[in-house]
């Protein structure tokens, strides 16, 4: 009983975006395993940037098998690697705020694609300018993620602005980092 009336407390005080929201929203993501094909494009008027492969931090198994898979650089004759190289590519990163057609009201959509692999873990953080942020992690079986969207709150009329970052984890073992991206928008 003291567990769910402290779960019940905590969900209120660090529930969902919907706690601060006068109006309904689509389920968002939960803790449980996620599976589903996602979506490999970048909507329409996204802001997207390139998740990079740590390749620099892998070390053992997990840099064995880059190697082997041509994700990441291996060594060149006399152990020589390029100094400059130390990122690899794995895929895209995009976030996309709007008004959903009401203005003054924000909304954000977010999402990734993945090139090297299935995803198995996501540990995101999103913000806005309202001072409203949340974490999205979750266990998941895909190459694609789309947070679909996601009420935020009531604003004022004019400029404004939603960012994420965060890292993922693949299949085999090695990690993506999909560093901060930032869309201004008016709503």
């Amino acid at each position: 009983m003291i567990i769910a009336t402290v779960s019940a407390v905590c969900g209120m005080l660090l529930g969902s975006s919907a706690a601060f929201a006068d109006e309904p929203t689509d389920p968002g993501p939960s803790s449980t395993l996620v599976v589903s094909a996602g979506v490999d494009e970048i909507p329409e008027g996204a802001v997207s940037v390139e998740a990079v492969l740590a390749c620099d931090e892998f070390t053992g198994e997990v840099l064995a098998y880059a190697q082997e898979h041509g994700y990441c650089p291996t060594p060149g004759k006399g152990g020589v690697t390029p100094q400059a190289v130390q990122t690899y590519n794995c895929g895209s990163a995009w976030i996309y705020g709007f008004n959903n057609g009401i203005r003054g009201r924000m909304y954000v959509s977010y999402g990734f694609s993945s090139t090297q692999g299935v995803v198995v873990y996501r540990n995101l953080t999103v913000g806005t300018d309202l001072a409203i942020g949340w974490g999205d992690g979750a266990a998941m079986w895909s190459t694609s993620y789309d947070s679909g969207s996601r009420y935020v709150g009531i604003g004022s009329l004019g400029w404004h602005s939603a960012s994420y970052s965060g890292a993922v984890t693949l299949v085999w073992g090695g990690w993506c980092t999909i560093p901060t991206i930032t869309d201004n928008f008016t709503i």
